[in-house]
Protein backbone atom coordinates (compact mmCIF):
# COMPACT_ATOMS: atom_id res chain seq x y z
CA UNK A 1 0.00 0.00 0.00
CA UNK A 2 1.17 3.67 -0.61
CA UNK A 3 2.60 5.40 2.60
CA UNK A 4 1.74 8.65 3.24
CA UNK A 5 3.75 9.51 6.22
CA UNK A 6 7.61 9.42 5.30
CA UNK A 7 10.62 7.50 7.61
CA UNK A 8 12.27 9.32 10.32
CA UNK A 9 16.40 9.04 9.17
CA UNK A 10 18.87 10.04 11.74
CA UNK A 11 20.11 12.48 12.54
CA UNK A 12 17.60 13.75 14.88
CA UNK A 13 16.66 17.17 14.84
CA UNK A 14 17.19 19.66 17.74
CA UNK A 15 14.07 21.19 19.45
CA UNK A 16 14.81 24.00 18.04
CA UNK A 17 17.10 25.46 15.20
CA UNK A 18 17.70 29.08 15.45
CA UNK A 19 18.64 30.90 12.24
CA UNK A 20 22.78 31.01 11.92
CA UNK A 21 23.98 34.59 11.89
CA UNK A 22 25.42 35.20 8.29
CA UNK A 23 29.25 34.94 8.12
CA UNK A 24 31.06 38.09 7.69
CA UNK A 25 31.62 37.33 4.13
CA UNK A 26 28.28 37.00 3.03
CA UNK A 27 27.40 40.52 5.22
CA UNK A 28 30.15 42.32 3.07
CA UNK A 29 28.29 40.58 -0.33
CA UNK A 30 24.99 42.19 0.87
CA UNK A 31 26.90 45.63 1.73
CA UNK A 32 28.82 45.64 -1.58
CA UNK A 33 25.87 45.13 -3.61
CA UNK A 34 23.82 47.85 -1.85
CA UNK A 35 26.57 50.22 -2.40
CA UNK A 36 26.33 49.92 -5.95
CA UNK A 37 22.64 50.29 -6.24
CA UNK A 38 23.05 53.70 -4.05
CA UNK A 39 25.94 55.00 -6.65
CA UNK A 40 24.14 54.16 -9.63
CA UNK A 41 20.80 55.90 -7.95
CA UNK A 42 18.40 52.83 -8.83
CA UNK A 43 17.01 50.77 -5.71
CA UNK A 44 17.70 47.73 -8.16
CA UNK A 45 17.23 43.75 -7.13
CA UNK A 46 20.21 41.47 -7.02
CA UNK A 47 20.28 38.57 -9.20
CA UNK A 48 17.68 35.90 -7.51
CA UNK A 49 20.63 33.36 -7.29
CA UNK A 50 23.49 35.82 -5.94
CA UNK A 51 20.84 37.49 -2.75
CA UNK A 52 20.70 33.62 -2.14
CA UNK A 53 24.14 32.68 -1.73
CA UNK A 54 24.52 35.94 0.73
CA UNK A 55 22.07 34.31 2.65
CA UNK A 56 23.06 31.12 3.31
CA UNK A 57 25.79 30.59 5.83
CA UNK A 58 29.53 29.86 5.07
CA UNK A 59 28.88 29.56 1.23
CA UNK A 60 30.73 32.60 0.17
CA UNK A 61 33.90 31.02 2.44
CA UNK A 62 33.66 27.66 0.70
CA UNK A 63 34.07 28.75 -2.49
CA UNK A 64 36.73 30.78 -1.49
CA UNK A 65 38.73 28.04 -0.47
CA UNK A 66 37.61 25.35 -2.43
CA UNK A 67 40.89 23.30 -1.23
CA UNK A 68 40.67 24.03 2.24
CA UNK A 69 39.16 20.96 3.95
CA UNK A 70 38.41 22.56 7.00
CA UNK A 71 36.73 25.19 5.46
CA UNK A 72 34.22 22.34 3.12
CA UNK A 73 33.65 20.37 6.36
CA UNK A 74 32.85 23.55 8.51
CA UNK A 75 30.45 24.54 5.56
CA UNK A 76 29.05 21.56 5.28
CA UNK A 77 27.76 21.35 8.86
CA UNK A 78 26.53 25.23 8.52
CA UNK A 79 24.31 24.17 5.68
CA UNK A 80 22.68 21.45 7.80
CA UNK A 81 22.06 23.65 10.58
CA UNK A 82 20.47 26.91 7.96
CA UNK A 83 18.15 24.18 6.27
CA UNK A 84 17.43 21.34 8.12
CA UNK A 85 13.43 21.86 9.20
CA UNK A 86 13.18 23.10 12.67
CA UNK A 87 11.57 20.52 15.38
CA UNK A 88 7.71 21.87 14.57
CA UNK A 89 8.26 21.46 10.59
CA UNK A 90 9.71 18.41 11.31
CA UNK A 91 6.87 16.86 13.19
CA UNK A 92 4.54 18.47 11.10
CA UNK A 93 6.67 16.97 7.49
CA UNK A 94 6.85 20.40 6.22
CA UNK A 95 10.16 21.29 4.79
CA UNK A 96 11.85 24.31 5.44
CA UNK A 97 11.74 27.22 3.22
CA UNK A 98 15.35 27.89 3.57
CA UNK A 99 16.32 24.47 1.84
CA UNK A 100 14.82 26.39 -1.83
CA UNK A 101 16.79 29.30 -1.20
CA UNK A 102 20.23 26.97 -0.50
CA UNK A 103 18.77 24.79 -3.52
CA UNK A 104 18.84 27.92 -5.54
CA UNK A 105 22.40 29.42 -4.05
CA UNK A 106 24.17 26.43 -5.47
CA UNK A 107 25.02 25.44 -2.16
CA UNK A 108 24.48 21.55 -3.12
CA UNK A 109 26.68 21.46 -6.32
CA UNK A 110 29.02 23.36 -3.80
CA UNK A 111 29.37 20.41 -1.62
CA UNK A 112 29.61 17.87 -4.01
CA UNK A 113 32.79 19.70 -5.53
CA UNK A 114 33.84 19.44 -1.91
CA UNK A 115 33.38 15.50 -1.52
CA UNK A 116 35.09 15.12 -5.08
CA UNK A 117 38.00 17.25 -3.93
CA UNK A 118 38.48 15.13 -0.60
CA UNK A 119 37.44 11.76 -1.01
CA UNK A 120 40.12 10.02 1.21
CA UNK A 121 38.38 12.79 4.01
CA UNK A 122 35.79 10.67 6.21
CA UNK A 123 34.62 13.68 8.84
CA UNK A 124 34.49 16.04 5.67
CA UNK A 125 32.23 13.25 3.59
CA UNK A 126 30.39 12.68 6.29
CA UNK A 127 29.52 16.60 7.51
CA UNK A 128 28.31 16.80 3.76
CA UNK A 129 26.41 13.96 3.32
CA UNK A 130 24.34 15.07 6.12
CA UNK A 131 24.61 18.82 4.49
CA UNK A 132 22.80 17.63 1.50
CA UNK A 133 20.30 15.87 3.67
CA UNK A 134 19.88 19.04 5.52
CA UNK A 135 18.27 20.32 2.18
CA UNK A 136 16.52 17.82 1.38
CA UNK A 137 14.48 16.94 4.33
CA UNK A 138 10.69 16.53 3.37
CA UNK A 139 11.80 18.42 0.71
CA UNK A 140 10.70 16.70 -2.53
CA UNK A 141 11.51 19.40 -5.05
CA UNK A 142 14.87 19.73 -3.49
CA UNK A 143 15.98 15.75 -3.93
CA UNK A 144 15.13 15.84 -7.66
CA UNK A 145 17.23 18.72 -8.08
CA UNK A 146 20.18 17.69 -5.91
CA UNK A 147 19.75 14.12 -7.40
CA UNK A 148 20.17 15.45 -11.05
CA UNK A 149 23.51 17.21 -9.52
CA UNK A 150 24.91 13.81 -8.58
CA UNK A 151 24.15 13.85 -5.07
CA UNK A 152 23.12 10.23 -4.64
CA UNK A 153 26.02 9.19 -6.78
CA UNK A 154 28.71 11.19 -4.37
CA UNK A 155 27.09 9.98 -1.30
CA UNK A 156 27.24 6.64 -2.15
CA UNK A 157 30.84 7.02 -3.18
CA UNK A 158 31.56 7.88 0.49
CA UNK A 159 29.29 5.47 1.71
CA UNK A 160 31.05 2.39 -0.05
CA UNK A 161 34.69 3.96 0.53
CA UNK A 162 34.18 4.04 4.18
CA UNK A 163 31.92 1.01 4.41
CA UNK A 164 33.83 -0.38 7.22
CA UNK A 165 33.64 2.68 9.52
CA UNK A 166 31.22 3.17 12.67
CA UNK A 167 30.97 6.85 11.82
CA UNK A 168 30.07 6.21 8.31
CA UNK A 169 27.77 3.57 8.39
CA UNK A 170 25.87 5.92 11.47
CA UNK A 171 25.94 8.13 8.37
CA UNK A 172 23.47 5.74 5.85
CA UNK A 173 20.17 7.00 7.29
CA UNK A 174 20.84 10.30 5.73
CA UNK A 175 20.43 8.95 2.22
CA UNK A 176 16.62 8.38 3.18
CA UNK A 177 16.11 12.02 3.35
CA UNK A 178 16.30 11.51 -0.71
CA UNK A 179 13.55 9.07 -1.30
CA UNK A 180 10.56 10.08 1.14
CA UNK A 181 7.51 10.70 -1.19
CA UNK A 182 6.07 8.96 -4.11
CA UNK A 183 6.84 8.80 -6.73
CA UNK A 184 9.46 11.72 -6.94
CA UNK A 185 11.94 9.29 -5.22
CA UNK A 186 11.88 6.99 -8.06
CA UNK A 187 14.97 8.34 -9.70
CA UNK A 188 16.49 8.85 -6.81
CA UNK A 189 15.63 4.86 -6.08
CA UNK A 190 17.28 4.00 -9.30
CA UNK A 191 20.76 5.99 -8.58
CA UNK A 192 21.00 4.26 -5.57
CA UNK A 193 19.89 0.50 -6.86
CA UNK A 194 23.16 1.15 -9.58
CA UNK A 195 25.42 2.15 -6.88
CA UNK A 196 26.01 -1.28 -5.78
CA UNK A 197 26.20 -0.49 -1.74
CA UNK A 198 23.58 -2.71 -0.99
CA UNK A 199 26.38 -5.05 -0.06
CA UNK A 200 28.42 -2.77 1.54
CA UNK A 201 25.44 -1.58 3.76
CA UNK A 202 24.33 -4.29 5.28
CA UNK A 203 28.18 -5.59 5.97
CA UNK A 204 28.22 -2.82 7.96
CA UNK A 205 24.59 -3.87 9.70
CA UNK A 206 26.37 -6.73 10.76
CA UNK A 207 29.49 -5.28 11.71
CA UNK A 208 28.36 -2.50 13.72
CA UNK A 209 25.14 -4.59 15.00
CA UNK A 210 25.30 -3.66 18.62
CA UNK A 211 25.37 0.16 17.58
CA UNK A 212 21.52 1.10 17.85
CA UNK A 213 22.51 4.38 16.34
CA UNK A 214 24.35 2.78 13.30
CA UNK A 215 21.42 0.23 13.49
CA UNK A 216 18.49 2.66 13.05
CA UNK A 217 20.19 4.54 10.57
CA UNK A 218 20.65 1.32 7.93
CA UNK A 219 16.60 0.69 8.69
CA UNK A 220 15.56 3.90 7.83
CA UNK A 221 17.58 4.10 5.03
CA UNK A 222 16.11 0.94 3.91
CA UNK A 223 12.90 2.39 4.95
CA UNK A 224 12.25 3.15 1.14
CA UNK A 225 15.71 1.65 -0.92
CA UNK A 226 13.95 -1.22 -0.44
CA UNK A 227 11.65 -0.59 -2.76
CA UNK A 228 13.51 -1.33 -6.01
CA UNK A 229 13.56 -5.11 -6.59
CA UNK A 230 17.20 -5.35 -7.25
CA UNK A 231 17.99 -4.14 -3.83
CA UNK A 232 15.18 -6.17 -2.31
CA UNK A 233 16.66 -8.97 -3.86
CA UNK A 234 20.07 -8.31 -2.38
CA UNK A 235 18.93 -7.84 0.85
CA UNK A 236 17.25 -11.25 0.68
CA UNK A 237 20.48 -12.60 -0.31
CA UNK A 238 22.18 -10.88 2.59
CA UNK A 239 19.68 -12.73 4.93
CA UNK A 240 17.51 -9.84 5.86
CA UNK A 241 14.11 -11.57 6.43
CA UNK A 242 16.38 -13.63 9.14
CA UNK A 243 18.11 -10.71 10.53
CA UNK A 244 15.23 -8.32 11.40
CA UNK A 245 13.48 -10.57 13.17
CA UNK A 246 17.07 -10.89 15.70
CA UNK A 247 16.99 -7.05 15.56
CA UNK A 248 13.63 -6.91 17.04
CA UNK A 249 15.08 -8.80 19.84
CA UNK A 250 17.88 -7.35 20.53
CA UNK A 251 17.18 -3.71 20.03
CA UNK A 252 13.06 -3.85 21.10
CA UNK A 253 13.74 -0.64 24.20
CA UNK A 254 16.04 1.38 21.19
CA UNK A 255 13.40 4.43 20.24
CA UNK A 256 12.66 4.00 16.22
CA UNK A 257 14.22 0.48 15.59
CA UNK A 258 10.74 -1.44 16.11
CA UNK A 259 9.38 0.81 14.08
CA UNK A 260 11.98 0.91 11.19
CA UNK A 261 11.79 -2.74 11.10
CA UNK A 262 8.11 -3.09 10.88
CA UNK A 263 7.37 -0.03 8.20
CA UNK A 264 10.57 -2.04 6.08
CA UNK A 265 9.46 -5.56 6.15
CA UNK A 266 5.56 -4.11 5.39
CA UNK A 267 6.76 -1.73 2.78
CA UNK A 268 8.47 -4.47 1.11
CA UNK A 269 8.26 -7.94 1.96
CA UNK A 270 5.40 -8.83 3.53
CA UNK A 271 3.32 -9.46 -0.27
CA UNK A 272 5.10 -11.96 -0.93
CA UNK A 273 4.39 -15.87 0.53
CA UNK A 274 8.10 -16.84 0.48
CA UNK A 275 9.36 -13.92 2.46
CA UNK A 276 6.27 -14.33 5.16
CA UNK A 277 6.94 -17.72 5.58
CA UNK A 278 11.09 -17.09 6.28
CA UNK A 279 9.58 -14.55 8.67
CA UNK A 280 7.66 -16.29 10.35
CA UNK A 281 10.04 -19.16 10.67
CA UNK A 282 12.98 -16.45 11.96
CA UNK A 283 10.08 -15.35 14.92
CA UNK A 284 9.67 -12.03 13.27
CA UNK A 285 5.10 -12.39 14.25
CA UNK A 286 5.89 -12.76 18.05
CA UNK A 287 8.58 -10.08 17.76
CA UNK A 288 5.59 -7.37 16.02
CA UNK A 289 3.15 -7.95 19.29
CA UNK A 290 5.71 -7.61 21.52
CA UNK A 291 6.32 -4.14 19.57
CA UNK A 292 2.94 -3.18 20.10
CA UNK A 293 2.62 -4.36 23.57
CA UNK A 294 5.61 -2.28 24.40
CA UNK A 295 4.29 0.84 23.24
CA UNK A 296 0.67 -0.15 24.60
CA UNK A 297 3.07 0.43 28.33
CA UNK A 298 4.92 3.80 26.94
CA UNK A 299 7.65 2.39 25.04
CA UNK A 300 8.49 4.63 22.09
CA UNK A 301 9.42 2.08 19.47
CA UNK A 302 8.78 5.00 16.53
CA UNK A 303 10.84 8.51 16.63
CA UNK A 304 7.29 10.01 14.48
CA UNK A 305 4.35 8.35 16.54
CA UNK A 306 3.44 5.18 17.83
CA UNK A 307 0.11 5.72 15.70
CA UNK A 308 2.51 5.21 12.44
CA UNK A 309 4.14 2.45 14.16
CA UNK A 310 0.65 0.51 14.87
CA UNK A 311 -1.33 1.05 11.78
CA UNK A 312 1.98 -0.80 10.08
CA UNK A 313 1.95 -3.19 12.84
CA UNK A 314 -1.84 -4.24 12.44
CA UNK A 315 -1.10 -4.29 8.35
CA UNK A 316 1.41 -6.95 9.05
CA UNK A 317 -0.61 -9.15 11.69
CA UNK A 318 -3.29 -9.36 8.83
CA UNK A 319 -1.02 -10.59 6.06
CA UNK A 320 0.73 -13.19 8.41
CA UNK A 321 -2.80 -14.17 9.55
CA UNK A 322 -4.40 -14.80 6.50
CA UNK A 323 -1.60 -15.88 4.39
CA UNK A 324 -0.69 -19.09 7.05
CA UNK A 325 -2.73 -21.08 10.35
CA UNK A 326 0.87 -21.58 11.38
CA UNK A 327 1.60 -17.71 11.88
CA UNK A 328 -2.24 -16.95 13.03
CA UNK A 329 -1.95 -19.59 16.35
CA UNK A 330 1.69 -17.63 17.12
CA UNK A 331 -0.13 -14.58 16.84
CA UNK A 332 -2.20 -15.81 19.23
CA UNK A 333 -0.29 -17.55 21.41
CA UNK A 334 1.92 -14.28 21.66
CA UNK A 335 -0.89 -12.55 23.07
CA UNK A 336 -1.90 -10.47 19.82
CA UNK A 337 -6.03 -10.59 21.05
CA UNK A 338 -5.05 -8.90 24.14
CA UNK A 339 -2.35 -6.48 23.02
CA UNK A 340 -4.70 -5.60 20.09
CA UNK A 341 -7.68 -5.04 22.31
CA UNK A 342 -5.21 -2.99 24.18
CA UNK A 343 -4.15 -1.06 21.71
CA UNK A 344 -7.64 0.15 20.28
CA UNK A 345 -8.36 1.16 24.01
CA UNK A 346 -5.80 3.57 23.48
CA UNK A 347 -6.94 5.98 21.18
CA UNK A 348 -4.41 6.26 18.74
CA UNK A 349 -5.10 7.90 15.16
CA UNK A 350 -5.38 4.10 13.72
CA UNK A 351 -8.47 3.44 11.59
CA UNK A 352 -11.23 1.17 13.85
CA UNK A 353 -11.55 -0.54 11.00
CA UNK A 354 -8.34 -2.06 11.07
CA UNK A 355 -8.55 -2.97 14.34
CA UNK A 356 -11.53 -4.62 13.83
CA UNK A 357 -10.54 -6.32 11.00
CA UNK A 358 -7.12 -7.53 12.96
CA UNK A 359 -9.38 -9.12 16.04
CA UNK A 360 -11.78 -10.88 12.98
CA UNK A 361 -9.07 -12.66 11.51
CA UNK A 362 -7.60 -13.65 14.68
CA UNK A 363 -10.73 -14.68 15.95
CA UNK A 364 -10.68 -12.54 18.90
CA UNK A 365 -13.54 -11.49 20.81
CA UNK A 366 -14.54 -7.88 19.35
CA UNK A 367 -16.17 -4.82 20.76
CA UNK A 368 -19.76 -4.02 19.97
CA UNK A 369 -18.59 -1.04 17.96
CA UNK A 370 -16.77 -3.46 15.40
Amino acid sequence: STRTVPHYPLPLPPSKVSPPLPAMASLLILLLAGMSCVAHGVQQRAPAGRLAAAQVPMLAEMRAAPWNATAQQRGCKAIWKFAFPPHEEWIQIRKNSRQDAAIAAGSDVTIIQAMQRFPDDMGLQIACIEGLAGMAAWNSDAYVKMGDHGAVEAMAEAVKRFSDREEMMGAVGNLGHFTDFKPSNEANLQRMAKSNMTAAILAGLRTFYNNGRVVMGILGYFSNACVPESIRAQMVRAGWLELTAQIMRDHLYYPGIPAEVIWDNDECFMDSSEYRNRQGDAGLPKEVIKAMNASNHGVHTDVVTEDRMYQNGLDMVIKFARGNATHKATLTEAGACEVVGDGMRRGLKVRRSLFCGVLAVLSCSAPPSC
